[in-house]
């Protein structure tokens, strides 16, 4: 970034500082400022150490006339010791602290504290100082990476005003510290994450959880010696207490019995698996994913919460795509909640914040073309009743130019291997893919919610099976608690449904929709949750901790 002032006053603002310049090293800050951010070239500092964030560096300098914000009166203040007590403990938020020019910060403190009066190095103090202020607000305010580069349809961004003009006033201020801290995305949320990789961290330095050998599904009441190995897994993550066990008193510690059973009951609920007991495929996956690997998926998801707006409205509803879940919440209260389905990984649910205005009784399918060449076409083929079973109507053009064919006349056949050439229409009714009713907020992925004939999937604890929409456990009770009486509603949803013609309803009152994803979180009472991470996002975000580059994601986003 350029300065903003005129040449003259350089000259001016120059004159002065090299007047008052004395004898000490520090006391020559001032004019050593004003000619950096003159020069407008980039630095070289003895310890070899590049700026993260010059341009807001430079914009600081020239709001304080070049006067340093770290020393007054020649002396290193006290908010400096602070700055660098903070960025030291970085770490606890899935930030490395050496981002932060901890290490060089900490010589040149000890280089200053040992002699002040010679220490000469304060120009690269006060800059990487401000510099690591600038890139740890920064990180905490919109986060580390772009989340675009990390996954192409995540869209929930947060806001924030100008960071250059907030930390200066803040330094003028002298309440620098108090304001970075209030930089993190819902505190409390964040404050828990960062706890929960902090005790993950505690247990990994004492050794982490043992695995559980392979074997056959292990059920309640049986006898096996990886029993014991399972109970020392459960115990190591606090999943269980020691239990005493006596073998000399004829106690088995072979045996699947009661204390175990909850257990792993308590086990599987926190990792969004059936809590049935018995462990098999899915439960001793997730008992043998190694604690490293749970410290990466807190940290994407500290990472992930930095990317979220904070604000997400009094009333709103949100979708924790991992968790296959819906909430509507009212002021901090969970008024329903339900489960959903969310979109296969290869067609990925968006992470996205909209506005809810309206909702279709009845609605119609607009089949997007690549469901119908990809999806629909083979079905066509094999089955010529599919068509009028499903209620789909065939249409060619749009407007003036639309006309309705006869399927039969239609050779599917020929169709297969070039662009599909046919509008397809889901008709109103028990068949419809959209059910019932589907709730509208305009998108650029024109995704929304929506019921579906589909109910058994509801009952499957991984469930990512849809091209790109939610669907919805209890519809009906979402679009009653929304528009208003619970009772009026269900007399005027029933009687439109009976109509069986497409019907808009607006909403009293527009509703945010915030579509997230969540693999790991603190659940209110404490509880440490974990889920699959089943669009791969975790793992990408690891991967750029690790600085390495990532490939171009292959997502087909449609709507359903």
């Amino acid at each position: 970034m350029t300065s903003v002032l005129p040449r003259w006053t350089w000259c001016c603002i120059l004159s002065l500082w090299v007047t008052m310049t004395q004898a000490s090293p520090i006391a020559g800050l001032p004019s050593q400022l004003l000619e950096w951010a003159a020069a407008g070239q980039p630095l070289s500092f003895p310890s070899q150490k590049k700026m993260l964030h010059p341009a807001e560096v430079r914009q600081i300098y020239d709001m304080s006339l070049y006067k340093p914000v770290w020393f007054e009166d020649e002396t290193l203040t006290e908010r400096a010791y602070a700055l660098v007590r903070m960025l030291e403990h970085t770490d606890q938020e899935g930030l490395p602290s050496q981002r932060y020019h901890t290490a060089i910060l900490s010589e040149l403190l000890g280089q200053y504290q040992s002699a002040p009066e010679t220490f000469e190095r304060g120009f690269e103090l006060e800059l990487l100082l401000t510099d690591a202020m600038v890139a740890l607000s920064s990180d905490r305010l919109t986060g580390r990476f772009d989340p675009r580069s990390i996954d192409s349809v995540w869209r929930e961004e947060r806001t924030t005003g100008e960071l250059a003009p907030r930390l200066y006033q803040a330094l003028a201020e002298d309440r620098l510290l108090e304001d970075m801290n209030a930089m993190v995305p819902t505190p409390e949320v964040y404050k828990g994450l960062s706890q929960l990789l902090t005790d993950l961290r505690e247990t990994e330095a004492q050794g982490g959880w043992p695995m559980v050998s392979y074997g056959p599904t292990l059920r309640p009441g049986q006898s096996d010696s990886r029993v014991i190995e399972l109970r020392r897994r459960l115990i190591a993550s606090g999943d269980m207490e020691r239990p005493v066990i006596d073998t000399s008193e004829g106690d088995d510690e072979t045996l699947f019995d009661e204390g175990l059973v909850k257990a792993v009951r308590f086990f599987q609920e926190r990792h969004g698996l059936k809590p049935d007991a018995i462990v098999g495929k899915e439960t001793l996956a997730m008992l043998n994913t190694p604690i490293s690997e749970r410290i990466e998926q807190v940290r994407s998801n500290l990472e992930r919460r930095r990317w979220t707006p904070t604000n997400l409205g009094d009333r709103y509803v949100v979708v924790n795509i991992a968790d296959y879940r819906l909430d509507l919440v009212d002021h901090g209260r969970t008024e329903l909640s339900m489960r959903v389905v969310v979109g296969k990984p290869y067609r990925r649910t968006p992470a996205f914040s909209g506005l809810m205005t309206y909702l279709v009784v009845n609605p119609l399918w607009e089949v997007p073309t690549q469901i119908a060449e990809e999806d629909m076409l083979e079905r066509f083929i094999e089955d010529p009743e599919f068509i009028n079973k499903m209620g789909f109507r065939v249409y060619k053009g749009w407007g003036r130019e639309e006309a309705a064919l006869d399927p039969e006349t239609i050779n599917w056949e020929e169709v297969k291997g070039g662009k599909f050439p046919y509008r397809l229409q889901q008709a109103a009714g028990p068949m419809n893919a959209l059910g019932r009713i589907k709730f509208m907020f305009p998108n650029e992925f024109n995704v929304y919610l929506h019921d579906t004939p589909s109910r058994s999937l509801f009952y499957k604890s991984q469930r990512a099976f849809s091209s790109g929409c939610i669907r919805l456990e209890r519809p009906l009770e979402l679009a009653a608690a929304l528009i208003g009486s619970k009772r009026k509603t269900g007399i005027e949803l029933d009687k439109i449904l009976a109509s069986g013609e497409p019907t808009t309803l607006r909403l009293p009152r527009p509703v945010p929709v915030h579509l997230q994803y969540w693999t790991a979180w603190m659940d209110d009472s404490g509880v440490a949750q974990f889920r699959k991470d089943v669009y791969g996002r975790d793992a990408r975000l690891q991967m750029a901790f690790e600085g390495k580059t990532l490939a171009p994601e292959d997502n087909e986003w449609l709507e359903h």
